[in-house]
């Protein structure tokens, strides 16, 4: 997406208003308010942010280590991955152009993403609150710099579990997008902490589907089941036990790869269970936006997880 058009789309996280290139600077037409741009990125944050650090522009890494994107790097054994290209291809079919993407925590690929992000004709906007390999401009989700209805589509992956409000980030991220415009939602269930200070919390199949209460589910299931919950809670059991030990943090390495590759065919077996669900590691929702708004949540799940 070029320069021109995504100036199009912003807008001042502080007011709102919209935004101007001006004397090497991003500033706020309304409040005033200036925004750098570091080594070709924004940087649309409200001034004093309590969560960003500085060093995180100078880096392509996450501010923590992430257990999930270095021990599960199998792709295409992630649930996700389908739901996304079916969303990317409708949106393709239906737009009769070239859909614009936002990912709402999309500094680094996420997991199931891969072949979506090589297709041709898709403009991404990936946005971050550090600077990592694929981030576009650094933002917030809580405040997210962009005007009402500028996405045809909205990703947002394994990042509500780390925000501190994130019924204002789903709401933020249904705010962006475009009327009948489609929003891939996944989000932690039963996972152990895995972002240090980062991680705030957890959500059930029912209080995920409630963070987005005005869309339409189109479909929902676990993107990680219950079989690898058991093995990562088995992971963190062995790291306590044998971490302090000499060779001990390889080894729990070693056997925590093993016990993942023999969860994913479990749990490929229990994919459309209802039971399953209750005990997922992590859940997923297909959601479009609809006019008048969606008002089926309360009765969430009203059918089988695909």
């Amino acid at each position: 997406m070029s320069d021109h058009n995504l100036l199009d789309l912003l807008r001042c996280p502080s007011c709102g208003a919209s935004i101007d290139r001006r004397d090497g600077l991003l500033r706020c037409a309304g409040c005033g308010t200036g925004y750098r741009i570091h080594k070709g990125i924004p940087i649309l944050l409200r001034p004093n942010h309590p969560d960003f650090r500085e060093d995180w522009l100078e880096a392509a890494h996450r501010p923590d280590l992430n257990f999930v994107h270095r021990l599960l790097s199998f792709d295409f054994k992630h649930r996700s991955g389908p739901s996304i290209d079916a969303m990317i291809a409708e949106l393709k079919e239906r737009s009769g152009g070239i859909p614009t993407v936002l990912v709402i925590g999309g500094g680094e690929e996420g997991i199931g993403l891969r072949r979506a992000l090589q297709q041709p004709g898709v403009r991404w906007v990936e946005t971050d609150i550090y600077v990592g390999s694929r981030t576009r401009l650094v933002a917030d989700g809580h405040d997210l710099p962009f005007a009402t209805g500028s996405f045809d589509g909205v990703i947002i992956q394994s990042v509500l579990e780390h925000v501190r409000d994130p019924v204002r980030v789903a709401a933020e991220a249904t705010r962006v997008l475009k009327p009948q415009g489609l929003l891939f939602s996944q989000a932690a269930f039963m996972q152990q902490v895995h972002e240090g200070r980062h991680d705030y919390f957890r959500f059930s199949p029912r209080a995920h589907r409630l963070l987005f209460a005005p869309l339409a589910v189109v479909r929902w299931g676990a993107s990680l089941g219950p079989a690898v919950g058991f093995a990562w809670s088995l992971r963190y059991l062995l790291r306590a036990l044998l971490a302090p030990l000499p060779g001990g943090r390889a080894a729990v390495f070693l056997l925590s790869r093993l016990l993942m590759l023999l969860a994913f065919p479990v749990d490929l077996l229990l994919a459309r269970s209802r039971f399953a669900m209750e005990a997922a590691s992590e859940t997923y929702l297909l959601l479009r936006k609809t006019d008048p708004p969606a008002d089926d949540a309360d009765h969430f799940p009203d059918r089988d997880p695909e």
